[in-house]
């Protein structure tokens, strides 16, 4: 079966107050949504968590929210695609993967904890809306991390027949701004000013990984590629789109905040700053894409390096 064939291709906007009934109809049919995204094992915790009113975080599935909006084959059709074999689940996906692809974060009972494995979740799908966009844009996909490749994606550019390797990183809501948000919806105003310059360094920092885990393969090229989610962009816009990041020299902005930070990553990166013009030398170019709420990607920044 691909996803033209499938019932959640088809699937309308849900107008009915919940739309449960609607979303277990198509996933009784969706081998998607019934064998990766929510399988028997976590199914009947799920459908109870959706009949119940929501908890003050407001959270809902991703898939289910995709679902009530009409959008829900742009998440489900980069599984068919790249995921499945016919119904049934691709041999070579690891177990890792099929763990992270499963919608198990709404079943977390603190808000906060489900926010963060919630980034878990949208990072993985991220990978494979890029595979998928990268398809629209002519690219032939020939790999995913998913499926045993060195890196998140391999893919041959059209008229081209060298490979690029894809690292992908998604920037979402952090625990500051998602506390503030909560708190807003509930009455409970919170004021909280970010920093303009923390928010510069961020989406380096995710570039900087990007590059040291592309360093592994030996692909002539390579790209890292940042996700931000829809409601995140704004943080950024202006620091990206506006020239804050000297991408050829790169150095971090010095604020206490973000020293806080990099003292939290200094385990697995401890020498961030000294490696980043280094690693960032080590790539193609950064792509900076923006994630919708009804889960289409665009391009918004490329930085193009020449490693010659």
């Amino acid at each position: 079966m691909t996803s033209l064939d499938c019932a959640c291709s088809a699937l309308q906007p849900i107008r009915e107050p919940s739309g449960i009934e609607e979303f277990i109809r198509v996933r009784s049919v969706c081998p998607a949504l019934q064998k990766v995204f929510v399988p028997e094992d976590i199914w009947p915790r799920f459908e109870a968590w959706h009949r119940r009113r929501p908890d003050s975080s407001l959270h809902r599935s991703i898939l289910f929210l995709a679902a009530q909006r009409g959008c829900l084959a742009r998440l489900t059709s980069p599984v068919h695609r790249f995921l499945l074999r016919g119904d049934e689940i691709h041999e070579r996906i690891s177990s890792q993967y099929r763990r992270d692809l499963q919608e198990r974060w709404v079943l977390e009972s603190d808000p906060t904890e489900r926010h963060r494995r919630a980034r878990i979740f949208l990072g993985r799908l991220a990978e494979l809306l890029v595979a998928e966009w990268l398809d629209s844009q002519g690219w032939a996909v020939t790999g995913l991390e998913a499926l045993g490749a060195a890196s998140d994606i391999e893919a041959t550019a059209p008229s081209e027949h060298a490979s690029t390797s894809f690292e992908v990183k998604f920037i979402g809501e952090d625990d500051t701004c998602f506390d503030m948000l909560v708190r807003a919806v509930n009455g409970q105003p919170k004021g909280w000013c970010a920093s303009p310059y923390d928010a510069a360094n961020y989406p380096l920092y995710r570039a900087y990984e990007a590059a040291r885990q592309l360093q592994r393969v030996s692909n002539a090229r390579r790209i890292a590629v940042l996700v931000i989610d829809g409601l995140s962009w704004s943080n950024f816009d202006v620091q990206l789109l506006e020239g804050w990041i000297d991408w050829l020299s790169p150095s971090f902005h010095d604020t206490d905040s973000w020293r806080a930070f990099a003292a939290t990553q200094g385990s697995k990166y401890p020498r961030s700053s000294k490696e980043l013009a280094a690693a960032l030398q080590s790539v193609d170019a950064v792509w900076v894409l923006r994630w919708d709420c009804r889960h289409v990607l665009s391009e918004e920044f490329v930085r193009e390096f020449d490693r010659a």
